[in-house]
């Protein structure tokens, strides 16, 4: 167990923790709370449903495709706020095949990585998801957030006079 010390000093200098996702290893700081609002966006995509517990396969099966935002949060996660997109310069080659034109587009890597996490089994995609969280000291946004909703509950309020 890490001690306050330590977890302190892992998030102002902003320690970055390692996942192997699909072969390639990467990085990943502590959320920013921009990382935490994006997050937070992608999984109110998933539609609220109640299964059926008794028929466990037939649920799965017909829910499964709504839940492609799962991958696109755990990319977010990885990501962060700030590396969504890149600018990348591709060459193409347009007047009979000789001259090279160069391109500058805009890569959504959301999608690029999303691609990768859809291909994990769901245990491989839950337990990175679950470790990712754990690893990132999401508790701390918690009870940060809930603090401000308590004080937000308690301050005081006008009153009506008949």
């Amino acid at each position: 167990m890490k001690s306050a010390e330590s977890k302190v000093a892992g998030t102002i200098t902003q320690r970055r923790v390692s996942f192997n996702i699909g072969g390639t290893t990467y990085e990943v700081a502590p959320p920013s709370c921009a990382t935490l609002i994006l997050l937070s966006e992608e999984l109110a995509n998933i539609p609220a449903v109640e299964l059926n517990h008794s028929e466990k396969y037939s649920e799965v099966l017909r829910w499964a495709k709504n839940f492609r935002p799962l991958a696109r949060a755990v990319a977010i996660l990885v990501l962060g706020a700030e590396n969504l997109t890149e600018e990348r310069t591709i060459v193409e080659k347009r007047i009979l095949g000789i001259i090279p034109i160069r391109k500058s587009v805009k890569i959504d890597k959301i999608g690029e990585m999303g691609d990768t996490l859809i291909k994990l089994s769901p245990s491989a995609l839950k337990g990175l998801f679950l470790k990712m969280l754990e690893a990132m000291e999401i508790e701390d946004f918690f009870g940060f957030t809930t603090s401000l909703i308590e004080l937000n509950l308690l301050k005081p309020t006008k009153e009506v006079v008949n």
